[in-house]
């Protein structure tokens, strides 16, 4: 079968969209696709942008849709023909209006991978951002995170160098090391009004994390909350050391521990944590997710739940005292992240329900 022509129609270069670019262009590499990249009158140049992607293919308008919360582009919805959701809900997807044409994505990380056009749009970014201050500063940010050599250089978390889809994942291994992992995040209220009262209700939910990791596994707990101007001052007694925040050490750490903890992520979506621990095989404890994952993906096999701090202890420390059942859990990560994670994965498997849907229209081709 020759190769399906797609039209990737950018918008931005927005960090959640790295794993749907990498997907596109691992494809391509196959020979499974024959890409063209393309800017859309509207694109946004740097990294802070909407993640939305529109892929035009074999006569169909597809939209990716990454962000964070459960906000729909209705408008969007209507004139394409699937809409692939990150935070998905069935309940909204149910909705008549939008005739059953949106899907659940998966889960989402920052990931590169050979042919994302990842220069291509650095130029794009230059060509319209380079006029003001905010835009070049956006703009190097961008270069520096998108472009291996000088990731390598800087060490920049968050860029290519650290983030290779060849590189950000592990078969499941027996790790013995009685550890348990939590580094996470804070959000400065006062940066966004709208959100604050939200920002405030994470921020204290995550550091309950910590305090109870903490004093249940004491140094056999490693973790923390990122050093900021804003959780220095806050949270200074969680803030963990720069040593283990650094991104390659975090891979490090990662990989070694029995069992990695996550919490729910910004405006309840899954954060990128929950996909890089799937795809390093390891045992999850985390908050019950408030959206949902395509491709079977369930409590019990694939994570055990905590909703409160307490909750969230005893489930890490019942996978930590099971070897066996934290094997059985590494295990099922792994086929999940080979089956519907891995970026060329992902990406085919909503290319397949393309294909399907056609195919019950026409003759069209399949996948």
């Amino acid at each position: 079968m020759s190769p399906i022509r797609c039209e990737l129609i950018c918008e931005s270069s927005a960090e959640s969209l790295n794993q749907i670019y990498g997907g596109f262009g691992l494809l391509e590499r196959a020979g499974v696709l024959e890409l063209s990249f393309s800017r859309a009158a509207h694109f946004k140049p740097g990294l802070v942008a909407k993640p939305l992607l529109t892929v035009l293919v074999d006569g169909a308008r597809l939209v990716y849709d990454l962000r964070d919360g459960g906000e729909i582009d209705e408008e969007r919805l209507a004139a394409c023909d699937l809409y692939f959701k990150r935070s998905f809900s069935s309940t909204a997807a149910a909705r008549q209006e939008f005739g059953g044409r949106m899907r659940p994505l998966g889960l989402n990380y920052p990931v590169y991978a050979p042919g994302d056009a990842a220069l291509t749009r650095l130029f794009w970014s230059a060509a319209e951002g380079w006029r003001s201050r905010s835009g070049r500063s956006n703009i190097l940010v961008q270069a520096v995170r998108t472009t291996t050599i000088l990731s390598r250089l800087t060490g920049a978390n968050g860029g290519r160098w650290n983030a290779e889809a060849s590189r950000l994942h592990m078969a499941p291994t027996r790790t013995n090391s009685g550890t348990v992992l939590f580094l996470t995040r804070l959000w400065d209220p006062g940066r966004n009004d709208r959100d604050s009262a939200a920002r405030l209700a994470m921020n204290e939910q995550r550091v309950g994390f910590v305090r109870a990791l903490r004093e249940h596994f004491g140094p056999a707990f490693i973790g923390g909350v990122m050093r900021e101007k804003f959780s220095v001052k806050t949270y200074p007694l969680y803030v963990a050391d720069d040593s283990i925040t650094a991104k390659g050490a975090y891979i490090s750490l990662l990989r070694s521990a029995d069992v990695c903890v996550t919490s729910t992520g910004f405006q309840d979506s899954i954060g990128w944590k929950m996909a890089e621990y799937v795809a390093h095989s390891k045992a999850i404890a985390c908050e019950p997710l408030r959206f949902e994952v395509t491709g079977g993906f369930a409590a019990g096999t694939h994570y055990l739940e905590g909703a409160t701090p307490a909750a969230s202890v005893a489930a890490a420390a019942a996978l930590l005292e099971d070897p066996e059942r934290r094997w059985r859990m590494q295990d099922a990560n792994f086929r999940y992240y080979l089956e519907h994670l891995r970026p060329d994965m992902l990406v085919l498997k909503s290319l397949v329900e393309v294909f399907a849907g056609l195919n019950s229209r026409s003759a069209g081709p399949t996948v």
